[in-house]
């Protein structure tokens, strides 16, 4: 798993997990819950309900980028400039 820390966006301060991706070696990326305005436990319930892979990254749930948007749309547009980028 190869993990990308990206920069705070000017006049924020995130944590490091809530600005991090991961790519799997297969090349699923994997965002945080952060960018949802939904909570972590209930992406996590989706996500289990649907049975999608997850993966845990300082103690905080990472899903794939492609479910989390097609499940959460208010994370599309944050989801198509990581897919970009």
């Amino acid at each position: 798993m190869d993990y990308i820390e990206l920069n705070n966006p000017t006049g924020l301060k995130l944590k490091k997990w809530e600005r991090t991706i991961c790519i799997s070696d297969e090349g699923v990326i994997f965002v945080p819950s952060s960018i949802s305005t939904r909570s972590e436990g209930e992406i996590l319930h989706s996500a289990s309900f649907d049975g999608v892979a997850i993966h845990t990254y300082l103690n905080h749930a990472f899903f794939p980028l492609t479910w989390i948007s097609d499940e959460f749309p208010e994370t599309k547009e944050y989801c198509d400039l990581i897919e970009k980028n």
